[in-house]
């Protein structure tokens, strides 16, 4: 038999010694360390399935946190953007309203002018009202037989033309502002 006081281990139990001396106490050693090491495991298992559980919900919150700070400053960067073009718009309305009151000017003038002018061509350099008693052919009294190369167009017309004119070409100009 084996002393084991002599070899300096701890003595066991007299009731445990025989079992441990066979080969069926070596199979339960062997099953009772097999079990030992698989509720270490299982116990390792949970504190580092409960450590992943605490750093998720960590990284969760930062991810959340992040994503609420970009959104804030994302909202911030398009409201300055927004009052930036609003700006801009109230400015491309405002040149706009004074180019059209200067434009409708000019038409008024253009319209003045030009009425006059078309009573003295209807008139004809004699003072005499040309028409469709001369023939079949639009011509004046200071004509010798060729065509009139004059386009009636109303007042309204040319103010109409004016003011389209006129918000096309600053819309324009606006678009091509909006980046400089």
């Amino acid at each position: 038999m084996l002393d084991l006081e002599a070899t300096g281990m701890i003595p066991l139990p007299a009731s445990i010694r025989p079992y441990l001396l066979g080969a069926a106490g070596i199979a339960i050693l062997a099953a009772a360390i097999w079990v030992w090491r698989i509720d270490s495991l299982r116990a390792s298992h949970k504190a580092d399935a409960a450590n992943v559980r605490r750093e998720y919900a960590l990284f969760r919150e930062q991810v959340t946190a992040k994503a609420t700070e970009a959104l804030t400053a994302q909202k911030a960067v398009n409201a300055a953007q927004e009052q930036k073009w609003k700006e801009r718009a109230h400015a491309a309305d405002q040149m706009h309203e004074t180019e059209l009151a200067s434009a409708n000017a000019a038409a008024e003038r253009y319209i003045r002018d030009n009425r006059l002018l078309r009573q003295a061509v209807v008139r004809g350099a004699g003072g005499e009202a040309g028409g469709a008693a001369q023939g079949d052919s639009a011509q004046g009294g200071d004509r010798s037989g060729a065509a009139a190369d004059l386009v009636a167009v109303t007042a309204d017309d040319v103010r109409i033309c004016t003011e389209n004119t006129r918000r096309l070409i600053d819309v324009r100009d606006w678009a091509l502002g909006l980046n400089p």
